[in-house]
């Protein structure tokens, strides 16, 4: 990929101004179609006659959900004519996570929230970028909550691993990688001594084939210290303002017993995080 042609962007609700912000920033910078949706969700109110009996106060909910999903797309529109970008606005009313996994399939990368305000406490809950991930067809980039930034991609930390999806996360990022300041790759080992020097001397021959100069560090985590937590230390340490990263590679199974770096890196994130299944 040389560079990015449609930026979709989840606008809300609620509205994200982090996620406008970054998602009009990038597609600025690419000279790319920016395509906003917002979700009101009310096709999960809606049942068959159930609108046709008449019931003012449930049509008052679905006007008030649907006011909020047009008044976030009208938010994010306004960070775009500040900053001179078009953009494209659609007002859907399916779930979010549907909504936004079937608009991926035309757009060359998704920004959403990192969503933990709408966190529900009950077992097995996801946020709605780890939903979109487990099935994405396209790069997701994070935006934390609250991000205060205006952008971001130009020091780049690019986690390594030697798998599928973390070579998808690389592939996804070179546009980005291509515009950054500084770009650094780095490895951990772990218990199973599956990361080894030479992997990430690889890597950075890969992306000096496309034009990326890319340091690299092998690091070595102290035992009983989770990888996704080390990662998120040196990145606060080294000053990135972008993360790249391979999404749920593993099982579910082994995700569940042994636990999950995506997991820890998506719900620790402080700057914004380019994910890929």
């Amino acid at each position: 990929m040389t560079t990015y042609k449609t930026i979709l962007a989840h606008a809300g609700p609620p509205f994200d101004a982090g996620v406008a912000r970054v998602a009009v920033q990038l597609a600025q910078a690419f000279d790319a179609r920016l395509v906003a949706v917002a979700c009101s969700g009310i096709e999960l109110l809606l049942s068959p006659g159930l609108v046709e009996t008449g019931n003012e106060t449930l049509a008052r909910h679905l006007m008030d959900k649907i006011d909020v999903a047009s008044s976030a797309l009208e938010q994010l529109r306004e960070v775009a004519t500040v900053a001179g970008v078009a953009v494209q606005t659609l007002r859907l009313n399916g779930r979010a996570e549907n909504e936004l996994m079937e608009h991926m399939l035309y757009a060359d990368l998704a920004v959403v929230g990192q969503g933990l305000e709408r966190r529900q406490v009950r077992s097995g809950w996801r946020t709605l970028p780890e939903q979109l991930l487990r099935n994405a067809s396209r790069p997701v980039l994070v935006v934390p909550d609250g991000y205060a930034g205006a952008t971001c991609g130009q020091r780049v930390l690019v986690a390594w691993d030697g798998s599928a999806a973390a070579a998808r996360a690389v592939s996804a990022a070179i546009p980005l990688l291509s515009k950054a300041a500084v770009v650094e790759a780095v490895t951990y080992s772990t218990d199973d001594g599956f990361n080894v020097p030479g992997e990430i001397d690889s890597l950075a021959t890969f992306l000096s084939s496309h034009g990326v100069y890319a340091r690299t560090r092998f690091l070595r985590a102290r035992r009983n210290v989770d990888i996704g937590e080390a990662m998120l230390g040196h990145a606060r340490s080294s000053g990135a303002n972008l993360l790249v990263l391979g999404g749920y590679g593993h099982t579910r199974l082994r995700e569940l017993v042994l636990g999950s770096v995506s997991t820890t890196v998506m719900r620790g994130l402080q700057v914004p995080a380019l994910f890929a299944h």
